[in-house]
C-alpha cells in the first residue's frame, strides 16, 4: 500500500506541476499580447495623428490660397490700425 500511495503523490504532484506551468505559459502568453496589441494601437495612433496633422496644414495651406490678395492686404492694414491704437 505505500508503495501506491507514494506513486500517487508522485503523480499529483507532477499533475500539479504541468498544471502550474500551463497556466504560467498562458498568462505570460496573455501579458505578451497585450504589450504587442498596446504597442500596435500606439504606433496606429500616432500615423492617425500625424496623418490628421498633414490633412490640416494641406487644408490651410489651401484655404490660403484662395484667399484674394487684397483681402490678404486689407488684413494686414487692420491688424496695423489694431496695432497702433493699442
Amino acid at each position: 500500500m505505500p508503495i501506491s500511495h507514494s506513486a500517487l503523490l508522485r503523480q499529483h504532484e507532477s499533475t500539479r506541476d504541468l498544471e502550474h506551468n500551463h497556466l504560467a505559459k498562458l498568462q505570460r502568453l496573455r501579458v505578451d499580447q497585450m504589450h504587442e496589441q498596446h504597442g500596435v494601437e500606439n504606433i496606429n495612433q500616432q500615423e492617425y495623428t500625424k496623418r490628421l496633422k498633414q490633412e490640416q496644414l494641406a487644408r490651410h495651406a489651401a484655404e490660403q490660397k484662395q484667399i484674394p490678395k487684397n483681402v490678404k492686404v486689407s488684413r494686414e492694414i487692420v491688424d496695423t490700425i489694431d496695432t497702433i491704437n493699442l
